[in-house]
């Protein structure tokens, strides 16, 4: 069991150390990329004031920006002089970065509709400004969010190695615990200690990258069915409605995790109780308490004994203990009568333990208590995420405030050119944003009903009615609202943001420390305590026999 427990902790100590490395690497990266792109829109900036041009002011840029984002931005921005380069940048613009899907937007719209001058302010230079502003604050906030998750995903990882060592060496300082080490006791604590390690660093990594939308595997699956022609993808539509209307992923989600409860919870009892029976049948290493006797060769003819006549009665009925007393006796080694008694009652204790080491109800309850709980789990990570997602709702739009104040001034400017910018720097509006997106060229009022009734968050909602009054307002009234609250609130925003991850690491940091807490009290200190006090217990009980 020791040796499995071990295995599974390597497999889940790399991933952690890769997963760690990944992260690690990729705010660097993007940090990087982010410092890069915020120099190329300076250059831009400069460049502006003197061709009033963007396309000169993309050129001359270019060259003088790092290294690293020059090819990109060489292939990017490289058919400014073709014919058809409206259409050639946003087929190229399409899979690179968000904020570079930002900047081309602008760059397109601008090329094809003229730059606004509003008295001596360029559109086009405020919207750069506005953007670099934003590159400057998103760079600022992952190396602050780094900096703060930085070892809080080893701190909850790591504890567990400790757990053999624990093990080995409460065994070897109080003998009698290795039934609890190494029986059904320690079996069910070990899985517990690398089932909270697993939660807690999977918490630990949410709170950190927050939310990432995955579609049902089921879902999934019925859709690409679906997106087919003729009688198959017909009942796949109807079979997706109705796996949407059951519930059919989740079930599938609980009844998966139940079963695996169930497969993992089964062998390691059967291994508690089958190292149990060893432990009973030859271990003799606290033989010192069985009697008070002192002398050494009684206690190494207890030591052969003990073994040997575990074997000889596994199979057969209970003797009694005074004959078993008496043919002791005659052993090497045993000269004392009470010795020989002690013995007699240890080695009927370890028989009758012995045949009670079997799966039984307890087992069976134990097991039935791991699939409830594994099967529940899918409503405590719903009832876990909703309780962070409102934060994270509220910082994303306020992101989508941002990008709608910069774009909405941008002479030719499209609702669906927006939305497509919120599209990109989505994470849990994402597939309400596709949907609409998919659906506006259809018919945009319902696309738009669709968007507000998909989602009911209250602020998003408010956007949501400021596309629907496009049609009537204009782009640029329509979100006036949105801009009078960026400018009465841009610091208070900020503070929401720095609250929000503040309030992320107290809850990853207490998360981190839950697994070291378990195996501190859970596997070492409680056992001791419990242990301490039985002997203690057994010690004043002798005490009051001698007395009396």
């Amino acid at each position: 069991m020791m040796v499995l427990y071990i295995a599974v902790l390597g497999v889940f100590l790399i991933y952690v150390i890769c997963n760690e490395m990944t992260y690690s690497g990729s705010v660097g990266r993007e940090t990087a990329f982010l410092a890069d792109f915020d120099e190329f829109l300076s250059h831009v900036r400069h460049f502006y004031y003197y061709t009033n041009s963007a396309e000169d002011a993309i050129f001359y840029s270019i060259p003088k920006c790092s290294k690293r984002i020059r090819p990109i931005l060489e292939e990017l921005f490289g058919c400014l002089e073709g014919e058809d380069r409206v259409r050639m940048l946003s087929d190229i613009a399409g899979g690179r970065h968000k904020y570079v899907r930002l900047f081309t937007s602008l760059v397109m719209t601008v090329s094809e509709n003229g730059d606004l001058f509003e008295g001596s302010s360029s559109v086009f230079l405020d919207s750069v400004m506005q953007l670099r502003c934003d590159v400057q604050s998103e760079k600022r906030y992952l190396e602050g969010r780094k900096h703060r998750f930085t070892g809080l995903g080893l701190t909850a990882a790591l504890p567990s190695v400790a757990v053999p060592a624990v093990a080995a060496w409460g065994s070897d300082t109080i003998p009698s615990l290795k039934s609890f080490y190494y029986g059904r006791g320690g079996g069910v604590m070990l899985c517990l200690i690398l089932m909270m390690t697993v939660l807690c660093y999977t918490a630990i990594t949410y709170l950190r990258e927050g939310h990432k939308p995955k579609e049902a595997p089921f879902a999934a699956a019925a859709a690409k069915i679906a997106a087919g022609k003729g009688v198959v993808s017909k009942a796949a539509v109807q079979l997706k409605k109705l796996a949407d209307r059951l519930g059919a992923d989740v079930l599938l989600k609980r009844t998966v995790l139940a079963s695996a409860a169930v497969i993992i919870m089964v062998p390691v009892l059967a291994a508690g109780h089958a190292g149990m029976r060893r432990l009973l049948a030859n271990d003799v290493s606290d033989v010192e308490n069985v009697s008070d006797t002192a002398d050494g060769n009684q206690l190494k003819a207890m030591k052969t004994v003990i073994p040997k006549y575990m074997h000889e009665y596994l199979g057969e009925e209970l003797p009694e203990e005074d004959e078993l007393a008496e043919t002791l006796l005659d052993e090497p080694g045993f000269r004392s009568r009470s010795v020989a008694a002690d013995t007699a009652a240890e080695i009927i204790r370890r028989l009758k333990a012995y045949r009670l080491e079997f799966f039984g109800l307890s087992d069976l309850l134990i097991v039935l208590a791991a699939a409830g709980l594994a099967f529940v789990f899918p409503d405590v990570k719903r009832i876990f995420k909703n309780a962070l997602l409102d934060g994270q709702k509220q910082d994303e739009v306020m992101r989508f405030q941002s990008l709608i104040n910069m774009q909405k001034r941008v002479p030719g400017i499209t609702p669906v050119e927006i939305l497509e910018s919120m599209e990109a720097f989505s994470d849990i509006f994402r597939n309400s944003l596709q949907q609409c997106i998919n659906n506006y060229g259809v018919n945009d009022e319902l696309a738009l009903t669709e968007l507000f009734e998909a989602e009911d968050y209250p602020e998003f909602r408010k956007l949501t009615d400021c596309f629907l009054a496009v049609d009537e307002a204009g782009v640029e009234n329509a979100f006036e609202e949105v801009t009078a609250q960026i400018t009465s609130f841009r610091e208070s925003r900020e503070l929401d943001r720095t609250i929000l991850m503040d309030n992320n690491v107290m809850l990853a940091s207490l998360l981190a420390v839950i697994p070291g807490g378990l195996v501190l009290f859970g596997y070492l200190l409680i056992p001791f305590m419990a242990r301490a006090m039985t002997m203690f217990n057994d010690y004043q009980d002798a005490l009051r026999g001698y007395m009396n």
